[in-house]
Parts: C-alpha cells; structure tokens; sequence
C-alpha cells in the first residue's frame, strides 16, 4: 500500500517548523517486491538495521499540551540533545550530557522546572549552571541521550505492525510499515520509513496518541558517525 499525503499532518510540522518530506509513490516493481513481506517483517528487518549502528543523528518535535524541540547526537556511551521548550506561550532551553553512567544538565529555571522536573528551589538555584546527576539518580533524564536508550525508545513494544507503505523522500526510495497498539493503557500510532535496499536504516518516524492530542516527529540522519562529547568541567551535584 502506497503512504497518502496528510495535509493535516504537513500544517502541523509547518507550525512547530520541522520539514516533513512528502513521500509519494513507489515504482510498481518496488511494491510488488515488497508486498510479498509481512508488516512485521518489514518493522523487523528496519529495527534490526537500526541495532548495526552505534551512533546516529536525529531531530524530534514533540506536541501536546507544550512543544519540545530536540537536536541530538547519541552514540554507545555518550550523547548531547539540545532541547527548546515552549509552554503557555514561554520558551526556554536546557542541555543535557551524558558520558557513561552521569548525566550533566543546564538549563534555564523555566525549563529546568516545568520539563526537566526540578522543584522551583533547584531551577532556582542551578539556573544557567552545569549540575551532575549520577545513575541511578538519572533514569528519567538520559533517556534517548545514548544510542541504546534511543533504540529502546524506537522499539516501542507492544505494537502491531499492519501496513506495508513504500514511497520516496527527496528523490530517494524509502520503505515503511504503520503500527498500532497501545502504550500506557492508551492508542498509539506510528509510522516508521527507512532506507530500501539490503539495510534499511530509519530516516524518519511519526508518533501520536490521538487520545492525548500527542504526535511527534523525528527525522534520523548520520548513522554510525563520531559523537564527541565530553563531562562538562565544574558541575554541580544535584543536592
């Protein structure tokens, strides 16, 4: 089956100010080659390409009930999102590190309170400055910030693969496959593309949960490149 065009997903990227690249149709001996795989094989063989890397790039837009915009370098043991957070018509930004097993975060008070989750006293006091939390203090904050946490987030479980889509994205040929399921006790959509060829790595996914007014985006480039992060000097203990 061939991805349709959703106008109504193009004018919310266009509102968060993401590109999402329009996939149009496939050639016939494309599809024909891909019809023969199953929705979950398809899923499969993308996850599986996904777990040969070691590092990748990504950009993600989340939104809700606020906006999160999200520029990441994740590799094995270490990894950097930059984060910019809009709610009630505020916006702020907060950095967040992670080099083995302690997670550094810097931030402005506004975003350390209401997406970071410090108490109003802590936003306050570690305002602007480098703060360390170690494991397994940190849970919450490294998620997606280490390529084996980003893959965990990818292979969201308990979802069912139900459509085969095929497709292009600049030109170049992309395969993909729409799940459902449920997360949270709540209905969960996704699309996954990936590269066609014997190793489809993801390009791009999209998420919602219609029920919460959630969707998100995320756009995957730089498989496997270098991902130089350091410790930040001087960090402060979260007390």
């Amino acid at each position: 089956m061939r991805l349709p065009e959703l106008a109504a997903t193009l004018a919310a990227v266009k509102r968060v100010g993401i590109l999402l690249l329009v996939v149009a149709a496939a050639g016939a001996a494309g599809v024909a080659a891909l019809a023969s795989q199953s929705p979950k094989a398809v899923r499969a063989s993308i996850l599986a390409a996904a777990g040969t890397r070691h590092s990748v790039h990504y950009v993600a837009v989340s939104i809700g009930k606020a906006r999160t915009n999200m520029d990441a370098d994740v590799g094995a043991d270490r990894g950097i999102q930059r984060i910019t957070f809009t709610k009630s018509g505020r916006t702020g930004h907060v950095t967040v590190i992670v080099v083995g097993k302690t997670a550094y975060v810097r931030g402005d008070a506004f975003t350390l309170h209401n997406y970071m989750e410090f108490t109003k006293a802590q936003s306050a006091r570690y305002a602007k400055h480098w703060v360390s939390i170690p494991s397994p203090q940190n849970a919450a904050v490294v998620q997606a910030v280490t390529f084996p946490s980003f893959l965990k987030q990818l292979r969201t479980p308990k979802l069912r693969a139900v459509r085969v889509l095929t497709g292009k994205i600049a030109g170049e040929k992309v395969v993909g496959v729409h799940s459902i399921g449920k997360v949270h006790g709540v209905r969960f959509v996704s699309t996954l593309l990936a590269q066609q060829g014997p190793l489809r790595l993801p390009v791009q996914e999209e998420d919602a949960v219609a029920a919460k007014g959630f969707r998100s985006f995320v756009m995957m480039t730089r498989w496997n490149e270098h991902v130089a992060v350091h410790a930040p000097a001087h960090a402060v203990p979260v007390g």
